[in-house]
C-alpha cells in the first residue's frame, strides 16, 4: 500500500528597512518549492515514510520531475531495518540531515548565548578548537542563492567570511543590544548563508574541480553506519555533549547492506568535529545551508 502527500508552494517576500541612524533598505527575495511524502506498507503491515523537497529563488530552476520517486525510493529503503550491535564505528552523515550537527556551533558563536553561559565556546575566539580541515563560511552575498543578503535585520552589512576556519572560531555573531550589554563591537546578528567547505583528511582538494560524492566517501571509510536521518535529542549548550535518536543504514566495504533501526549516538561535539574525516562536494543547490556529506570516525553509537 503507498500513501502520497505532494504540495508546491511560492512566496514572494518584499521587506523595507529603516532604522534611527539614517539606513534605508529593501530585500526583495521569491521562493519556489516543492515537496512530496510517501508512505509505504510492507506485508506484514509496518509503515515507512520518505519525503523529498526541491527549493530555488527562481521558478525554472525548480527540479520537480523526480521528487515524487526520489520520496518513494527513500521510504522503500527502510524496510527490513536489523539491529546492530552497539560499538565505535565511522559515521557518514547525509547532506539533508548534516546541518543538524553544525546547528550547535552556530548556537554557541551567538553572543546571547555567551552572555549568559550557555555556550561551550566562550573565550573561544583565535583558538583551534575544531579540526584544522573545518572551515565553516557564511557566504551572504552569493547572487541568486536561497539565503543571500546584503544586511540583517538591523542593517549591518553582510560579507562572505569565515566563521571558522582551519579549525579557529573567528568571530562571535552580536547584535547591538549585545554589544551594548556585554561592551564589545557589534557584528553581523547571525549567519545567513552557512557553508562547509569541502575536506579529505589526509589529502588536497585545492584543485576545484575535484569532486567527493557520497559514494566517495562510503568507499573511503569501507565500514561503518551512513545516519540518513535523526530522531530527536539535543546537544548541551554548555558542554557540548549530545545525543541523538539516529536512522539510516549500516555499510560494509564501502557499499550499503541493510538498515539499521533503535539506535543512538552520544558524544561531545567538539570531540566530534575533530574526528572529521571528510566533506564531500555534493551540497544541495536547493538548500540555504550548504553543508556536504559529512564522515567521523570513532563515533559511539548505542542499539
Amino acid at each position: 500500500m503507498i500513501s502520497e502527500e505532494c504540495e508546491y508552494t511560492d512566496s514572494y517576500d518584499d521587506t523595507f528597512l529603516i532604522d534611527s541612524n539614517g539606513f534605508e533598505g529593501r530585500h526583495t527575495e521569491t521562493t519556489f518549492s516543492a515537496f512530496a511524502e510517501m508512505t509505504i506498507e510492507d506485508s506484514e503491515g509496518n509503515k515507512y515514510s520518505g519525503f523529498w523537497w526541491e527549493n530555488s529563488p527562481m521558478s525554472d530552476k525548480l527540479k520537480i520531475e523526480t521528487i515524487a520517486k526520489t520520496a518513494l525510493e527513500r521510504a522503500a529503503g527502510q524496510i527490513g531495518p536489523k539491529s546492530r550491535r552497539g560499538g565505535r564505528y565511522k559515521m557518514v552523515v547525509d547532506r539533508t540531515s548534516a546541518s543538524r550537527l553544525i546547528s550547535p556551533l552556530i548556537t554557541a558563536l551567538n553572543a546571547a548565548s555567551v552572555q549568559q553561559k550557555m555556550s561551550f565556546l566562550e573565550d573561544k575566539i583565535g583558538e583551534q578548537v575544531f579540526s584544522e580541515g573545518m572551515n565553516l563560511m557564511d557566504m551572504a552575498r552569493s547572487v541568486g542563492k536561497s539565503g543571500s543578503r546584503l544586511y540583517d535585520t538591523e542593517g549591518v552589512a553582510t560579507q562572505n567570511m569565515p566563521i571558522i576556519e582551519n579549525g579557529e572560531g573567528k568571530q562571535y555573531f552580536v547584535n547591538t543590544y549585545m554589544a551594548n550589554k556585554m561592551g564589545i563591537e557589534p557584528t553581523i546578528e547571525d549567519m545567513s548563508r552557512p557553508c562547509l567547505m569541502p575536506y579529505l583528511k589526509g589529502k588536497d582538494l585545492s584543485d576545484a574541480e575535484k569532486e567527493v560524492s557520497l559514494k566517495d566517501i562510503l568507499q573511503i571509510c569501507a565500514n561503518g553506519i551512513y545516519v540518513t536521518g535523526f530522531n530527536g535529542g539535543n546537544c548541551n549548550p554548555v558542554t557540548g555533549d549530545f545525543s541523538y535518536g539516529i536512522e539510516g543504514f549500516a555499510f560494509s566495504k564501502g557499499r550499503i547492506t541493510h538498515p539499521v533501526k533503535e539506535m543512538l549516538i552520544t558524544g561531545n561535539i567538539v570531540e566530534l568535529w575533530n574526528s572529521l574525516l571528510a566533506a564531500g562536494t555534493d551540497v544541495r543547490e536547493s538548500s540555504r545551508w550548504y553543508i556536504p556529506t559529512l564522515a567521523f570516525e570513532n563515533v559511539s553509537f548505542s542499539a
